[in-house]
């Protein structure tokens, strides 16, 4: 059956919208809904009967088309695109924080094409790409449907994985006379080049636009990158653990510590004698495979680590270097995780920028929940969408922990995606301070299990192949914590 997709535009508007809508997809059903109240109770009625939605602001207020993506934002997670009539960096970026997946220029006084990368950069709106990845739609129909929303890529076929040693798989993935050995094929404009107009974390954002996904034909490898507003609430163990659990799914994981300056991945992941991440930088003008493969720590069959840095010095240097490695890396691999610092540089802001799912992890802690809030919005100003986001409650049956906090961090991010981890106790510590994480992994423990069941219920979001029955929760794990009491229903002592 096709998929029916809302909108809300004006007659006049009709055949852009359709248009838009089509190229997306081709047998797509239109109900053009009059005021913004009706597209609610749609919603409201059955959230799960929308493929779509394409709402114009050509006669809504600013506030008001906020206030309609916010609110639906929150009830579906289809694609919401935003026609503006206007090129106006503000709206762009208040509408990509309240949750759209994509804004295109149109309305009754433009010709309906999607912003393209150059005018928006020239012009300062640079929050204009999918939160997809890739953006500067072409002029052409049919190919607008580049920015589509991760949720609706087709699943990737997994092909015969009993090792990922990057060595061979990239050899295979590189060795192309179009490969990556020029810089300008990274998916970078001639624009981006010129200092006048762009930088700092703007230009970190553009280049999002201009490059976020692979150029193959095949989807490249999702991006999952975790982040935090406050050190010490596990980033690391979670994302070395849900990358663990991928390589153990079959699938070829790659994992990137960005902690540059005092990571420990390696550590945790048993490494004794880590690469130093710097040996990318030998090339002046672009990172080569000769470099990538010779920083690559193979953890086991499936997985393998690239990070941190010997000399943390050099952490600042480091923004195109990683930047590079990790489009390099969508080829080969089948998932990508990134583990970031709390201090941010150019490389964690390169990775925030093109990952397909950000999450924000948080712990027990007086002032967690600010602190999570406020990362989580230098994410969406660097063009990451909040229907993107998922929030990691870490720890969360530790004793300092109770659901007031829980719920008060969960509220500060208002994100609609939610994650909960229980507390592994001392077990995880000990395994932890020997290098023993895939040990930890394989274990039997409602930590695990809520790796597992969040880890698979992501990667088939990403569209990546999950083994049937894998990551599904226990009886045991699905009502939260069970106490056994004394005594029975009946008041007998047990």
């Amino acid at each position: 059956m096709a998929g029916i997709w809302a909108i809300s535009c004006k007659p006049c508007e009709l055949a852009c919208v359709r248009q838009e809508v089509h190229a997306r997809d081709a047998e797509a059903q239109l109900v053009r809904l009059a005021s913004s109240d009706n597209v609610l109770s749609l919603i409201e009625a059955d959230a799960g009967v929308l493929a779509g939605m394409l709402c114009s602001t050509s006669d809504l207020a600013d506030d008001e088309a906020v206030s309609l993506i916010e609110r639906v934002a929150k009830l579906v997670t289809c694609p919401l695109i935003v026609m503006c009539d206007r090129l106006d960096p503000g709206l762009i970026a208040r509408l990509f924080y309240a949750g759209a997946t994509e804004v295109v220029a149109g309305g009754s006084s433009s010709s309906c094409e999607p912003v393209s990368s150059k005018e928006a950069c020239a012009k300062g709106a640079l929050r204009q790409a999918t939160s997809a990845g890739a953006v500067a739609h072409s002029k052409e129909p049919a190919k607008s449907a580049s920015g589509m929303d991760a949720y609706a890529e087709p699943a990737r076929q997994v092909h015969d994985r009993t090792a990922f040693h990057y060595a061979s798989s990239m050899t295979t993935a590189l060795d192309e006379p179009d490969g990556l050995d020029e810089p300008d094929e990274l998916g970078r404009s001639d624009e981006l080049e010129e200092p006048d107009e762009i930088d700092g974390l703007d230009e970190v954002a553009s280049r999002k636009a201009m490059g976020g996904r692979s150029t193959s034909s095949e989807p490249g490898a999702p991006v999952i990158c975790a982040i935090a507003g406050r050190g010490g609430v596990g980033t690391s163990s979670v994302v070395g653990l849900m990358a663990a659990t991928a390589a153990r799914m079959g699938l070829r994981t790659a994992v990137i510590d960005l902690d540059l300056m005092h990571g420990n991945l390696p550590a945790l992941m048993g490494i004794d004698d880590p690469v130093d991440l710097a040996r990318l930088l030998k090339d002046s003008d672009s990172v080569s495979e000769t470099a990538i493969e010779a920083t690559a720590m193979m953890v086991s069959p499936g997985l393998t680590l690239w990070g941190s840095l010997e000399r943390p010095e050099l952490a600042e240097s480091m923004g195109t270097a990683v930047e590079q490695l990790i489009f390099a890396l969508r080829d080969p691999a089948d998932v990508i995780f990134i583990d970031t610092s709390v201090a941010w540089g150019d490389a964690v802001a390169a990775a925030v920028a093109m990952c397909d799912r950000c999450l924000v992890v948080g712990a027990p802690g007086p002032t967690q929940p600010e602190s999570a809030a406020r990362i989580a919005q230098l994410a969406a100003r660097l063009g990451v969408a909040r229907t993107k986001m998922v929030s990691v409650l870490n720890r969360c049956t530790a004793s300092s922990l109770n659901e007031e906090f829980a719920l008060r961090f969960e509220m500060a991010l208002s994100l609609h995606s939610r994650v909960r981890i229980p507390d592994g106790g001392s077990e995880v510590s000990g395994l932890l301070s020997f290098g023993r994480l895939e040990d930890l992994a394989r274990g039997e423990s409602r930590l695990t299990s809520a790796i597992q069941t969040c880890t698979s219920s992501l990667l088939k979001e990403l569209g990546c192949a999950v083994p049937e029955g894998f990551g599904k929760p226990s009886e045991q794990d699905s009502g939260g914590l069970r106490i056994r009491l004394p005594w029975d229903k009946a008041g007998e002592p047990r």
